[in-house]
């Protein structure tokens, strides 16, 4: 898998300089975002399969530590998911 440029362009830009990355994977699409027009100046990521919409990345500099916490933030979550639903399923 590999991140692509999902930058809304005007035609009338002439610098075209990324500021949305998305990838994809199976079940699940990840959108990391600098200047989205709910966090301007900041970074954010979507995840729709987890409800996640513009969640804010903090301590984040670079589109390359924006993907990595998005990322790292996902695993986190369905690590979480995963032991509630372990500790669901030995309830009798």
């Amino acid at each position: 898998m590999k991140w692509e440029d999902a930058t809304s362009y005007s035609r009338s830009d002439k610098e075209r300089k990324p500021t949305c990355w998305r990838i994809y994977g199976g079940l699940m699409s990840v959108v990391v975002v600098f200047n989205h027009r709910d966090r301007p100046g900041e970074w954010c990521f979507h995840c729709p399969a987890l409800a996640f919409d513009a969640e804010l990345l903090y301590d984040v500099h670079t589109e390359q530590e924006a993907k990595e916490k998005a990322l790292k933030v996902i695993e986190l979550h369905l690590a979480r998911m995963r032991d509630t639903l372990s500790s669901m399923q030995t309830v009798t």
